[in-house]
């Protein structure tokens, strides 16, 4: 089950994006397959938004909650963490699927500022942000199986 706590005070586009976030991993809840996916790791996935209100995926014990803000005081030795940084408008086309989770690790645009930067993983584990991929794959699938594409 996908939760958002949502903290006092926020603008209603973050909380819209925090919203969208809670949508979009909460696909994965939907089946077998995507429960199974969210139960391999616990995670906590931190997404700086440089334009706008941070906030954080919590995948833990196979449910997600998202949480508005950052986790205070940040701790960047924690070693249950994935913090990436990236302005909306990506984090955005993640939701929509028009754009695959490794092709936001890699700058497209000549100033970079389409990117998602890695900028702590849990000891920098491959496997870990091979799981993050998958999570957000399964739910742009699952996405369009909900807005009857194929």
């Amino acid at each position: 089950m996908a939760t958002l706590n949502a903290g006092a005070g926020r603008s209603a586009d973050n909380s819209a994006l925090a919203h969208r976030a809670t949508l979009f991993f909460g696909r994965l809840a939907r089946d077998e397959r995507g429960r199974d996916l969210l139960a391999e790791q616990d995670h906590r996935i931190e997404f700086d938004l440089s334009d706008g209100t941070p906030f954080f995926v919590s995948v833990h014990g196979g449910s997600v909650t998202v949480h508005e803000g950052m986790v205070m005081p940040r701790s960047f030795d924690a070693n249950d963490v994935i913090h990436f940084q990236l302005q909306s408008k990506t984090l955005r086309r993640l939701f929509d699927g028009r754009i695959r989770f490794t092709d936001a690790l890699v700058p497209t645009g000549q100033d970079g500022k389409d990117a998602m930067l890695l900028l702590e993983c849990t000891l920098f584990k491959w496997s870990v942000l091979n799981w993050v991929g998958r999570l957000f794959r399964a739910a742009q699938l699952r996405g369009r199986t909900t807005l009857g594409r194929t």
